[in-house]
């Protein structure tokens, strides 16, 4: 059985998304991974992996409109975008103040390691400030290769709800990035071949 003309099933393509999350700072913009960085390959520091989540992420563009009419038309004559959004989502499944931290949008984690009448431990301090910061997103194309987004400039400013339960389901910290900066800066990148040679 054929495909209706103009179809290409190869386009179709599943897979999962891993996300990558940096500080923001200010003059020093966050850049992708080398291309010679495949996909799947770490992405090196100061890149930070958000880890396992309950069922992947979404990735969202919302644009507001507005709506420009006459008297002498039902219909707009024409709409313009009047906003546009990126938002990045999803929920954490690691359970580690480090994840917490990026769920709640910001705070300080301090570590003190073990020593003699000291015990080792972790301290997160939470704050109402939102921090900023950079987020890549990589997944695989058609191509069998990378497919990165970067989005310079996020605040996450998610409702966190934490169940403590002896054996109903894992601990989730919900993740909700959206963007900040011009939509213009924000770059989608298909590998579509390797090198031909050294």
């Amino acid at each position: 059985m054929s495909t209706p003309t103009g179809v290409n099933p190869n386009n179709v393509v599943v897979g999962l998304a891993a996300v990558w999350i940096q500080p923001w700072v200010d003059g020093t913009p966050a850049e992708l991974p080398a291309d010679t960085v495949l996909y799947g390959q770490p992405w090196t520091s100061p890149w930070a992996h958000l880890g396992g989540t309950d069922q992947g992420w979404k990735l969202k563009i919302s644009t507001k409109t507005a709506d420009i009419t006459i008297e002498e038309q039902s219909t707009p004559v024409d709409i313009l975008a009047d906003g546009k959004t990126l938002t990045v989502s999803g929920a954490l499944a690691e359970d580690t103040l480090q994840h917490m931290l990026w769920a709640y949008g910001g705070g300080t984690l301090t570590t003190v390691v073990a020593g003699a009448s000291q015990i080792g431990k972790q301290t997160l301090s939470l704050q109402d400030k939102l921090e900023k910061w950079a987020l890549g997103v990589e997944t695989i194309n058609k191509f069998g290769h990378f497919r990165r987004f970067l989005i310079p400039k996020v605040v996450v400013a998610s409702d966190v709800e934490a169940s403590y339960r002896r054996a109903a389901d894992k601990r989730m910290y919900s993740f909700e990035a959206n963007s900040i900066c011009p939509i213009e800066d924000v770059e989608i990148v298909d590998m579509t071949a390797p090198a031909t040679g050294p």
